[in-house]
């Protein structure tokens, strides 16, 4: 009865972590007038979820507040640049209206680019110019193709999560894809 207890405690602690960092999130997101906001926070998300020495709520509050103030304006700055990137590949989706196989090839390109978006916060380092990341972002998407499918699958699971119960998925649903892309196993394939 003790372990079973025990196991109940650490996955109410987890769930506990995922729901505050999923709040402090959308407020910080929120704080940034959710343009601003939304690269800082959700790296600060990231390394949190990283540290996991940190427990206490309040520290997680001061360690998330601390990555995301320190790390503001440079990723504002990669946010601009991943921004102008996107706009630019779906303006490319109207340019090509009339052609299936063009829309076709532009759709798995922005794909390409979720992914190498989501290794780019994965893989951020504080204080690195932010070009080198972003084209590093992109090499891990083929450094991982094994990884590129699980994260796809995790971004599937937590659509059909969303359409099924949108008000749970409120609460954890960018935290927990964080947690379990966090979980993979990046080693390079030979």
């Amino acid at each position: 009865m003790k372990r079973f207890s025990t196991s109940y405690v650490q996955v109410v602690q987890r769930v506990y972590r995922l729901v505050l960092l999923q709040l402090l999130w959308l407020l910080f997101t929120l704080f940034g007038g959710i343009v601003l906001g939304l690269f800082p926070a959700t790296y600060a998300l990231v390394e949190v979820m990283k540290n996991k020495e940190i427990e206490d709520g309040k520290m997680i509050f001061r360690r998330f507040y601390q990555v995301y103030k320190s790390n503001w304006l440079s990723l504002n700055t990669a946010g601009c640049i991943w921004v102008i990137m996107f706009i630019l590949m779906v303006t490319n989706i109207f340019l090509f209206r009339g052609l299936l196989f063009m829309q076709c090839i532009i759709t798995g390109i922005l794909l390409y680019m979720l992914l190498s978006l989501i290794y780019f916060f994965l893989f951020y380092i504080p204080k690195q110019p932010i070009i080198k990341q972003i084209y590093y972002s992109f090499a891990y998407g083929f450094a991982f193709p094994k990884n590129n499918i699980l994260i796809i699958a995790c971004l599937v699971a937590l659509y059909i999560g969303i359409q099924m119960v949108p008000g749970v998925m409120f609460f954890i649903g960018i935290s927990m894809s964080f947690f379990l892309f966090e979980k993979l196993d990046f080693q390079l394939s030979s």
